[in-house]
């Protein structure tokens, strides 16, 4: 890993708009905007990070120790009801970091990282030369600790600035920091993501609430891009872009088709299987659960209940007595083709 550019002293302003106060594109608002109180503030633009609020558990994150002491680790807190001191983290969850106090952890205390790239994949539209971004962590950092902030590979005339205090308080605070890509940056290998603690060297721990990176000249269509909760189901831990709702699912207008499991769904209802010869593809149950159309992976299917066989090719079970017909759509005429007693 390249060296990381650390905040360590004065640092070019940076540009950012308010999301509710329009400003000139040259000024640059005050700290006082996006200080602890103003942490409140919804941040304009489109979030670059799938899982900022942990619905993932701690998928996405590792231990920043560039020497692998061992002295870091990261583990998932789920909060009691009764927690006196409530994390705004909307799943009642944290990111607890732990450093046992052994010496030898590059940089300073170390901290968590990305463990992913935010040049690639889905947020590549708002990591380019020239985006702005605001990084935001909401945090409860010991007293006589500071958080900073470091990236890689971030081009030329690239720029921080943070818009908070960096000193932690004990309790939970909304920690800050402007970012501007310079020209030439490396978008496939390029990190924005390693957050690490400055101050004297014992045993601590501190919790992170959520992580969020907005991209604050993309406009967004829902606030969580990576996370989409249509028609606001409550208490649902969403998986990286689950949808859930108690209205209409998902409705495809027009010529639009439908893909479950690709990306390129060339029939108004295209559902490809997950590659394992004993993986279903698709399933029809009924309100008590019951199984009555499967089709597997490898071709086989079975009408009713029951499993599939590795050797069926088809199969049909019918509750006694039934009957299977064909219809002839040209004449409006049925076939019986199997009567069963």
């Amino acid at each position: 890993m390249s060296a990381e550019t650390r905040i360590v002293g004065p640092w070019p302003a940076v540009s950012l708009p308010d999301p509710h106060v329009p400003t000139r594109p040259t000024e640059v608002l005050p700290s006082a905007a996006f200080d602890r109180s103003g942490g409140m503030t919804r941040l304009a633009g489109r979030e670059l990070w799938w899982n900022g609020d942990l619905a993932s558990g701690l998928a996405g994150f590792m231990v920043y120790d560039n020497a692998a002491t061992g002295a870091l680790s990261l583990s998932l807190v789920t909060e009691a009801p009764t927690e006196p001191n409530p994390s705004p983290n909307p799943y009642g969850r944290f990111m607890r970091i732990t450093h046992s106090g052994a010496p030898g952890v590059v940089p300073d205390l170390g901290g968590f990282r990305f463990s992913g790239l935010l040049g690639t994949g889905a947020a590549a539209g708002g990591y380019r030369p020239g985006s702005r971004l605001i990084v935001e962590v909401w945090a409860r950092i010991p007293v006589g600790l500071s958080l900073s902030f470091g990236a890689n590979g971030s081009g030329t005339g690239f720029a921080q600035t943070w818009l908070t205090s960096q000193a932690g308080t004990g309790a939970w605070a909304c920690y800050r920091v402007a970012l501007r890509i310079g020209s030439g940056a490396n978008l496939t290998s390029a990190s924005q993501g390693f957050w690490f603690l400055t101050g004297p060297l014992a045993p601590h721990q501190w919790d992170v609430a959520t992580v969020r990176v907005f991209a604050v000249d993309e406009p967004s269509s829902v606030f969580h891009a990576g996370r989409l909760n249509v028609g606001g189901v409550l208490d649902i831990p969403l998986e990286n872009g689950e949808l859930a709702t108690r209205g209409r699912a998902l409705l495809a207008l027009g010529a639009g088709n439908v893909g479950i499991g690709t990306e390129n769904p060339s029939a108004e209802l295209d559902v490809q299987s997950p590659g394992i010869g004993t993986g279903l593809a698709f399933r029809v149950r009924n309100s008590s659960l019951t199984q009555l159309l499967a089709i597997r992976d490898d071709g086989a299917w079975r009408i009713g209940a029951g499993a599939l066989s590795a050797t069926q090719s088809g199969y049909a079970a019918f509750a006694s007595p039934a009957i299977l017909r064909t219809l002839n759509t040209a004449t409006a005429s049925t076939q019986q083709v199997a009567q069963c007693l």
